[in-house]
């Protein structure tokens, strides 16, 4: 019967038997007959874009080739955005809050000192600096 002591010993000295035979100062001959060569890798191949019905967000510097996000658009209105944060529907987004706006947003992907940019929430749109939605996620300090 193997007792859990027994096995364990057992165990360590399998590891060590094994780094001894993996080692370049071994002089123990290795067995190659359970050894099989490797087959060959493929060459990578690049990776084709995604088709354009994958669309993803824009990077950054993109943005001023983007339409700006108009505000009676389906996506704007179920999220409450507005151009002028100051606007925002505090009645029905109680999530507003005074100072907050899309260029403090951890989701705006515009330069600092841009009055618009692109907006991870609004892909292929740009959104204003100024502006608010619900989707507001302040920035990490």
């Amino acid at each position: 019967m193997l007792t859990r002591r027994k096995f364990v010993s057992l165990l360590s000295l399998g590891g060590i038997a094994s780094a001894i035979g993996c080692s370049d100062k071994s002089t123990a001959p290795v067995s190659t007959s359970l050894m099989t060569p490797a087959a060959p890798m493929p060459d990578p191949t690049p990776a084709s874009p995604p088709p354009p019905s994958m669309a993803t967000t824009p990077p950054a510097n993109a943005g001023s080739t983007l339409p700006m996000l108009e505000v009676s658009s389906e996506a704007a209105k179920s999220l409450g955005y507005v151009e002028q944060a100051s606007q925002a529907d505090k009645v029905k987004f109680k999530t507003y809050v005074a100072g907050q706006r899309c260029g403090t947003c951890s989701l705006y992907q515009g330069k600092p000192n841009s009055t618009s940019g692109p907006c991870a929430i609004f892909p292929g749109k740009q959104v204003t600096f100024d502006g608010w939605c619900s989707a507001f996620a302040a920035t990490r300090a």
